[in-house]
């Protein structure tokens, strides 16, 4: 869910996708706003805090055979191949949309594997587990 309790967000691994969708006042969910291919590997996604910005994660696959081009609402494309990235996106809370930030990804270093993620609870800080980084 988002910070605000209006929008559900989810991330589908192996179809490398995020959706958002509106809830009701009611709790009850409601037709996708918007899609987005994000590559496979797409593992979470949540908003931070201020629920001005959301994080999706993706691990490494390495049997992915096929490139997903993510399309973006500003009409950029993104390449996300089961790499060790994590996207980040502007999310507008009135309308649900997720719309890629500026930089549009942080690549993490080769084998590490960003996964879980959660926010510092006072300060403007991210932690992310790294699944595959056995260092």
């Amino acid at each position: 869910m988002d910070r605000k309790g209006k929008f559900l967000l989810s991330a589908y691994y192996s179809s490398g996708k995020v959706a958002v969708h509106p809830v009701s006042n009611k709790g009850e969910i409601g037709t996708a706003v918007q899609w987005l291919n994000t590559g496979g590997g797409a593992h979470s996604i949540q908003t931070d805090p201020s629920n001005r910005f959301a994080f999706v994660p993706h691990i490494a696959i390495s049997d992915l055979n096929r490139h997903v081009w993510a399309h973006m609402p500003s009409s950029d494309y993104i390449l996300s191949h089961g790499s060790n990235t994590i996207l980040q996106f502007n999310f507008d809370e009135i309308k649900g949309h997720l719309i890629l930030n500026s930089p549009g990804k942080v690549i993490a270093e080769k084998g590490v594997g960003p996964r879980h993620f959660c926010f510092h609870p006072k300060m403007d800080i991210l932690y992310f587990s790294n699944e595959l980084d056995v260092a």
